[in-house]
């Protein structure tokens, strides 16, 4: 016989699970029902930040979004990590992809973004198709590029060769590139500029120039850059000295790449990361000058052996560590606050001109600490163009 506080309590538990399924109903029911009504704009929304498998995916969620799928303005492949990189299933997989979405795209009249995630070998059909993909992106005004190879093949292959169309792209905003190869030395044989008059940033790692020339020829076409990025990039051991001229520029971003001597003089820099563990012979100096609304300046290089930061002309925040750091120049205003997190001990000789011209009394103290930052230095020269004014005062 069955208590009457069994009952009970059989009696709660099952209105309980009538309603949470009464609840479920009436939701998915309400979603169903509201899915197919959101407005064009708002799916195209959702969809945008999506990659284009997902994407192509939740299309089949209705006809409206299914509809919206020929006008999807993204081409965005990521192929993830494939269990095996040289399986040519992978490669056929990869080009049948890439057909069907130029076959949707094809009467589109604009695409906003293309991003290819590569992680398998590249054979001959492959560089073809991927040739034709960034062609078809152009000739419909892309504004983001993003090219990265992933594969880590255990024998040395061939990089992939950048079409030269992207180079004379008059709209793209974003250029993204990793572990593919850029030559441009034709083009200046042809007298055919680089003409990226769009470009506002650009991310180059693990790339490869094959002239020690390239990367300033490309960078002179960039009038409009305000954000660079060189990670890793192969600019030939033979380079003397690479510099950085773009009045535009605002951040910039150096890591492990290979040159003698390197220049920087960019009028609107605001944040310079410099970043090197690199201790060959091929590191020279660095040298920072008309830099004049630099704000943040990081630099990390265990070979450098020389530096000069000129025409310092504000309160600057500083993060400098240069062990083998031999010659050293500074020249600026004194509460531009030069100083080191760890002393040079190797430092030969440092030069330290102050350009300031009147010196009220917190300046003293600023002066004493620039100056402690040199006490490991052999040789210290100090020049100050108001000598009279500090006397005096």
């Amino acid at each position: 016989m069955v208590s009457p506080k069994f009952k009970r309590l059989k009696t709660l538990n099952n209105s309980d699970t009538d309603h949470n399924r009464l609840i479920g109903s009436v939701t998915t029911t309400t979603s169903a029902a509201a899915i197919p009504y959101l407005p064009n704009n708002v799916i195209e929304h959702i969809l945008s930040f999506l990659p284009i498998k997902l994407a192509a995916r939740a299309t089949a969620v209705s006809k409206q979004w299914g509809s919206l799928w020929p006008s999807f303005p993204v081409i965005d492949f990521d192929e993830g990590d494939p269990s095996d990189p040289d399986d040519p299933a992978n490669s056929q997989r990869f080009l049948h992809f890439l057909e069907n979405c130029m076959e949707r795209c094809r009467n589109q009249m604009s695409l906003d973004k293309l991003r290819l995630r590569i992680a398998h070998s590249l054979a001959g059909d492959d560089i073809g198709t991927i040739d034709e993909c960034v062609t078809f992106v152009l000739e419909r005004f892309v504004e983001d590029l993003e090219i990265c190879f992933v594969e880590e093949a255990e024998t040395e292959v061939s990089l992939y060769l950048i079409p030269q169309a992207v180079f004379s792209s008059h709209f793209l905003v974003s250029l993204n590139l990793e572990k593919v190869k850029i030559d441009i030395s034709s083009r200046v044989e042809a007298d055919d500029p680089i003409t990226l008059s769009s470009l506002e940033t650009m991310s180059l790692k693990e790339v490869e120039f094959d002239d020690e020339n390239d990367l300033e020829i490309l960078l002179s076409g960039c009038p409009r850059l305000w954000y660079l990025e060189s990670n890793q990039c192969d600019l030939g051991y033979t380079l003397g000295c690479l510099e950085v001229s773009i009045p535009s520029l605002k951040s910039l971003y150096i890591s492990d790449c290979h040159a003698l001597d390197f220049e920087v003089k960019c009028i609107n820099l605001e944040n310079f990361v410099f970043f090197s563990e690199c201790t060959c012979s091929h590191h020279g100096a660095l040298t920072v000058w008309e830099c004049y609304r630099l704000k943040h300046l990081t630099i990390s290089s265990l070979g450098l052996t020389g530096l000069l930061l000129l025409d310092c002309e504000r309160s600057i925040d500083y993060a400098i560590f240069t062990p083998s750091l031999l010659h050293f120049l500074f020249s600026g205003l004194v509460q531009a606050k030069v100083h080191f997190l760890v002393s040079p001990i190797s430092l030969l000789h440092a030069t330290v001109r102050i350009t300031n011209e009147m010196w009220p009394f917190e300046y003293y103290s600023f002066l004493r600490d620039c100056l402690e930052s040199f006490n490991c230095s052999r040789k210290l020269e100090i020049e100050i163009r108001d000598a009279e004014g500090v006397i005096n005062s």
